[in-house]
């Protein structure tokens, strides 16, 4: 009941479209992802968190980008000191703010409760987020997805443009596939994608997520 005690104890204006519990074993967490503007308060144990700008982790995407949330300390670690992400430690009592469009991991370090709240992509404004932030390819993937019905060829380039900046999204590429297959585009252009993103899931993933993203 303590989580939800400390809900009804929040001001109405901090509680978002979407209530966040979180909790986990020791070594559990979540890998580098992005969303809206969110924040969590800790009830129980510590929570690492690791955080880039909307920019992304630019070098170091290759090291950080698939990497699961017990083996980041590790890699991170290894990067070079200007590649690493800010980094913290949360205590119970203690809250954090995720403002939107921020890549961030966290990892359990113990059992761990919290609660908190994040926004729906929806109550952003897209074309706004664009101008603050053109390099961010997850805003170029949100921007494509809403012209795609009414300016399909500016929306075949952001979608190339969001999947050449994050090359191991592939929640991005399997969607620039559906979108291509949904707007019956030239069939040439369709199977490279195709070809490209099976490529990648052979070189980059093991067979466990291979199935996943081909299913």
């Amino acid at each position: 009941s303590a989580p939800w005690k400390s809900w009804h104890c929040i001001p109405e204006w901090m509680r978002c479209s979407m209530v966040v519990i979180s909790t986990g074993p020791g070594g559990s967490g979540v890998a580098f992802h992005k969303h809206s503007s969110a924040w969590l308060v800790l009830q129980e144990g510590q929570k690492r968190w690791w955080l880039y700008p909307p920019s992304g982790p630019k070098k170091a995407y290759d090291a950080v980008a698939l990497c699961q949330a017990w083996k980041l300390s590790g890699e991170i670690a290894q990067l070079r000191p200007e590649d690493r992400p800010i980094e913290l430690v949360q205590h119970p009592g203690e809250g954090v703010f995720v403002p939107a469009l921020w890549w961030h991991a966290t990892c359990d370090e113990g059992p761990t409760l919290g609660i908190g709240s994040q926004y729906n992509m929806a109550d952003l404004d897209i074309h706004a987020c664009h101008e603050a932030f053109p390099d961010s390819a997850f805003v170029l993937y949100h921007v494509a997805c809403e012209l795609h019905k009414t300016d399909e060829a500016r929306a075949v380039v952001l979608f190339e443009e969001a999947i050449k900046r994050e090359p191991l999204n592939f929640y991005f590429c399997t969607n620039q596939l559906l979108f291509h297959l949904n707007m019956v585009l030239h069939p040439r252009h369709t199977l490279s994608i195709i070809e490209r993103l099976m490529g990648r899931v052979r070189r980059c993933l093991d067979r466990r997520r291979q199935m996943i993203v081909q299913r």
